[in-house]
């Protein structure tokens, strides 16, 4: 109500055509003659770059965008449809993995929907007394999912729920405990992303990125019952969403758009945030000459932060700042072949380590360490806390 006194009819004016506009005028004013122009979008900066194509197609001379986001696809109402999706990818991969299957049985999905079920039935009573109900560890995983460096998570905290050792719940309390509550010196460390401002995230996501038509709380509330991950944050953003001053969205933002500049896609397959199947789907409402979509397996949201070899190098912004110098029909480099897998055992020990589980997460031991005590812990967990309790957004 704040913002719609100040504003007005004017909060329209904070809309990605707005913004669109505003990089072409800047680019118009700025660039010397004859000088290319090479655009980046990640994330909701391809919805922007897609906008900003259809209202000056011929002003730059290559395009490289990240995590797409375009059209009917980009739509924050299935925001926890989509985690679901995502945990179910990454638990058939476990079932595909030798050491994975071993520990959770020849059907993760399965193994994981029974899980669910069992603790409604009342599993794992002491786990639950601290939150990871059914509910609670659907959260949990919705979290987990929505990046790489978690993935592997999902399959060794339900490994170690199910199993439900008195050490195992004691491990599991301990991540509980260091998740949600306090860092050693009594100091709440969660904290919202500096970069956001959310009520411009809202003003862009409630007009132009949530589709469909409307549905009552309880509707959104049965749906997330037979998710398998998820933030829970659908019926939040509807129930927002209803009494926001919404402007008209944009017909260009379902439009394809033609370009003479070289274009490459770089997508994770397990994107949670802007999902692989949407980026299949409508990744030609931009239309041009260039690579076109590289899908890199086994990575989740932002390709070129989170894309690595086995040494460690991030292979995908390598290769993307080589493109850009020289923009070709191929990207350069052996990015997809070097690319380190997804390892369940090994990720999952490193990052089992990180939270304080000790050389062996997966064995039936409680935490050795508070990682709140070290560098990679605390780093871990306050990427952790960041996916657990910030809002929704594709930023």
């Amino acid at each position: 109500a704040e913002l719609e006194t100040k504003w007005g009819d004017g909060l329209a004016g904070f809309s990605t055509h707005d913004a669109a506009a505003d990089v072409g005028v800047f680019i118009e004013a700025t660039r010397a003659v004859s000088q290319p122009v090479r655009l980046v979008g990640v994330s909701y900066g391809t919805w922007w770059a897609h906008r900003y194509l259809s209202m000056f197609p011929g002003q730059v001379d290559a395009v490289a965008l990240d995590s797409i986001c375009f059209g009917a696809g980009c739509n924050f109402s299935e925001w926890d449809r989509n985690h679901h999706e995502v945990a179910r990818m990454l638990l058939t991969k476990c079932g595909a993995d030798a050491f994975c299957r071993a520990k959770l049985g020849a059907d993760p999905v399965q193994m994981v929907t029974t899980l669910l079920n069992d603790l409604e039935a009342g599993h794992c009573p002491d786990a639950q007394a601290f939150g990871l109900t059914r509910a609670g560890l659907r959260r949990v995983f919705g979290a987990f999912v929505t990046d790489s460096a978690t993935l592997t998570l999902v399959p060794l905290i339900a490994y170690r729920l199910r199993r439900c050792s008195a050490q195992d719940v004691q491990a599991l309390e301990s991540l509980d405990y260091v998740l949600n509550a306090m860092a050693p010196d009594g100091v709440e460390e969660t904290k919202p992303d500096s970069e956001d401002s959310l009520p411009l995230h809202h003003n862009v996501a409630f007009s132009e990125l949530m589709r469909g038509p409307e549905r009552t709380q309880a509707a959104l509330t049965a749906a997330l019952h037979g998710l398998l991950a998820s933030t829970d944050s659908t019926p939040d953003l509807f129930r927002r969403r209803a009494v926001w001053p919404r402007y008209e969205p944009d017909p260009r933002a379902d439009q394809t758009v033609y370009t003479s500049a070289r274009v490459v896609f770089l997508q994770g397959e397990l994107d949670a945030r802007t999902p692989l199947a949407s980026a299949k789907a409508h990744h030609h409402q931009l239309s041009g000459p260039g690579p076109g979509l590289i899908v890199f397996p086994g990575v989740g949201h932002s390709v070129t932060t989170r894309a690595t070899t086995v040494l460690g190098t991030y292979c995908a912004m390598n290769a993307l700042a080589t493109w850009l110098t020289t923009p070709t029909d191929t990207l350069p480099g052996t990015c997809l072949k070097d690319l380190a897998p997804l390892h369940f055992e090994a990720d999952g020990n490193a990052i089992g380590q990180q939270l304080g589980f000790g050389a062996t997460p997966w064995a039936n031991v409680a935490p050795v360490v508070d990682p709140r005590t070290t560098q990679a812990g605390r780093r871990l967990l306050n990427l952790l806390r960041r996916r657990l309790h910030n809002p929704p957004g594709v930023r």
